[in-house]
């Protein structure tokens, strides 16, 4: 088996990148959610985190490198930034790209929709989580993942979720 340098896979990278204007995208293997796969004969390098490294040096242990355009085969470094996981996840949430229904829609939400105004006026008087958990029966987790979820509605909306 062919042991692939550092310079083999940038070359093999440029190869498949369609560089376009906008989301470059990757012309060849793919995971089942859209990521590119690059094979280096060692490991297996997704396209995009290959792209950062290529553009922008080594990411740092335990980093995500995380999409502006939601787009999972884009390798346009330019649409790419570093976060943690939890920022990941924060940025998902932001987006609606989550598969869990929050609120009202999971009918095992111990916080529902109607829940929500009076949760954010107890954070806002100061209240702990944990307190704030005891009210609504909850762990302050429960809690901290529902204020981290929350979208507050424009003034015209008037709906929460």
């Amino acid at each position: 088996m062919r042991i692939y340098t550092k310079r083999d896979w940038r070359e093999t990278f440029f190869r498949r990148a369609v560089i376009v204007e906008g989301c470059w995208l990757w012309d060849g293997a793919h995971t089942t959610n859209g990521y590119g796969e690059l094979f280096t004969g060692k490991r297996t390098l997704y396209a995009h985190r290959a792209s950062y490294e290529i553009h922008f040096g080594p990411i740092p242990e335990g980093m995500h490198v995380c999409h502006k355009c939601d787009n999972p085969g884009c390798c346009n470094p330019t649409h790419l930034f570093l976060g943690t996981p939890a920022d990941n996840a924060n940025d998902k949430a932001r987006k609606g790209r989550t598969n869990a229904p929050r609120g009202n829609g999971n009918g095992r939400s111990k916080i529902r929709d109607e829940d929500l105004p009076a949760l954010l006026r107890l954070r806002a008087a100061g209240l702990s989580q944990r307190l704030i958990g005891e009210v609504f029966g909850v762990k302050k987790q429960t809690v901290a993942y529902r204020l981290r979820t929350v979208s507050l509605p424009s003034s015209d909306e008037g709906t929460w979720g």
